[in-house]
């Protein structure tokens, strides 16, 4: 009996100890977060970061200005230790605009809007001029074959699933064309590719 009476007051000091321990921690983020939202510290770095050095492409003069800028803010508030982690990231560059036009005979001769997709190949400097083949999925461009598509310039037309409530998710159903169609196009010889 009274080995159970000591191992029931040991649970207790300790199931004492420990929510005090996690009462004090529960007061001591309390003042952190309050000190936080009172203090417009955080708000200026970020001012500072967004409208001063502006965005922060990988790889661009920002960036490495945002670095140098962080390493002297985290120094000067006194944090104990600061270092710096070498990385290796791609640097893409945005080339001259581009321009496209669509020539059909139900609408006739059309401008339209493009926008490169990052790390893709550049269009040659001549242009390129090609009959369209439009394809909802890689299974269908893969069923019209080299034949089909070679010399071509692929249109990918599946559009994000509107039902969706989190646009990602929507987003993540049609992400594949936008990520590869270029390259499926490409192993079937396709001159281009355009993603909806």
């Amino acid at each position: 009996m009274k080995k159970h009476l000591w191992l029931l007051l040991f649970y207790f000091y300790s199931w004492t100890v420990s929510g005090q321990e996690v009462l004090n921690d529960s007061v001591l983020l309390n003042r952190v977060y309050d000190e936080a939202l009172k203090d417009q510290t955080s708000y200026d770095n970020l001012r500072y970061l967004t409208n001063v050095i502006g965005g922060r492409v990988c790889g661009s003069p920002q960036a490495a200005a945002a670095v140098e800028w962080s390493e002297q803010l985290l120094r000067e508030s006194g944090a104990d230790t600061v270092y710096r982690q070498e990385l290796m990231v791609k640097n893409w560059k945005r080339g001259d605009k581009e321009y496209a036009s669509v020539t059909s005979t139900k609408f006739g001769f059309r401008e339209v809007n493009i926008a490169a997709l990052g790390g893709s190949s550049p269009t040659p400097p001549g242009g390129i001029v090609a009959r369209v083949v439009e394809v909802q999925s890689f299974d269908e461009l893969a069923k019209l074959g080299k034949e089909a598509v070679a010399g071509k310039i692929v249109f990918f037309n599946r559009p994000m699933d509107p039902v969706h409530y989190y646009t990602f998710e929507a987003y993540g159903g049609a992400a594949g064309q936008r990520v590869s169609g270029a390259s499926e196009a490409a192993r079937y010889g396709a001159a281009g590719a355009i993603v909806r």
